[in-house]
């Protein structure tokens, strides 16, 4: 695959849980691998369906979705994509399971029965995994054991134990502090420009992501803005997205949202 090859292709994306109530509308998107897009909107914009669409938990009903150059029908491969759900970071705390446990859950199961050399290479993929956000240390502690920013980069490296080609994040800083979220938005810019993984997050932190990702992807039902990350620093942007009250009250952008 070459360097600029599209992961996702997206065309006129549409869909409506109730007749006459569309979510989305006519979505077009392309993102190529090595990119870091972040995706933003308001409370009820549509983001959440629209990654239910991308990762194939609910079924298409108007336009296409295509990954790695197959129609997502026929897609099998999902080992190349790596997904931290909105949830990842919550109800794990009394679990009884070992950081490299957890980290394991993410690589599919090949046998019941595993021989040496099976064993082997998935201890190597745990550490490698474990090595890319900084937690070998902590492999054979309990999940309920750590801190929020711990907890963190366990179910990314879960999601990373897959040697995946494309990360797709759901507000993942949800609940963690400020000093905890800088460090994870070090985390994606080395795992994006070090371990050449292509992004995709969702966010609500329009600022972080002004700072963070490479393109920004507005979503409010349809596509109100696609371009350059910075360019979410713009008023007009702000306005458009979220509405002209939202910018002219505002201390800054974070407090819009």
């Amino acid at each position: 695959m070459s360097a600029h090859a599209n992961l996702i292709t997206i065309s006129h994306l549409s869909f409506q849980y109730r007749a006459g109530q569309p979510i989305l509308a006519d979505i077009s998107l392309s993102i190529e691998a090595g990119d870091y897009v972040g995706i933003i909107g308001p409370n009820g914009s549509g983001k959440s369906t629209f990654l239910k669409l991308l990762l194939g938990l609910i079924s298409l009903q108007g336009g296409s979705v295509e990954l790695f150059g197959q129609p997502i029908a026929l897609f099998r491969d999902w080992q190349k994509i790596g997904y931290v759900s909105q949830t990842g970071f919550q109800g794990e705390k009394n679990f009884p399971a070992t950081v490299a446990e957890v980290i394991a859950s993410g690589q599919p199961v090949k046998s019941f029965f595993p021989d040496k050399a099976e064993r082997q290479t998935l201890r190597y993929k745990i550490e490698t995994a474990a090595d890319k956000v900084g937690i070998r240390h902590l492999l054979a502690r309990r999940i309920g054991e750590l801190s929020g920013g711990e907890e963190q980069r366990v179910f990314i490296a879960q999601a990373l134990v897959s040697d995946p080609l494309l990360l797709v994040l759901d507000e993942p800083t949800a609940g963690i502090d400020v000093s905890t979220e800088t460090s994870f938005y070090q985390l994606l810019h080395d795992l994006n420009t070090v371990h050449g993984k292509t992004i995709l997050l969702v966010s609500h932190n329009l600022e972080a992501l002004a700072h963070n990702a490479k393109t920004a992807v507005c979503i409010n039902r349809t596509i109100l803005y696609q371009g350059p990350a910075l360019g979410l620093h713009e008023p007009r942007v702000v306005e458009t997205v979220f509405g002209a009250r939202a910018w002219h009250t505002a201390v800054d952008v974070d407090h819009i949202l």
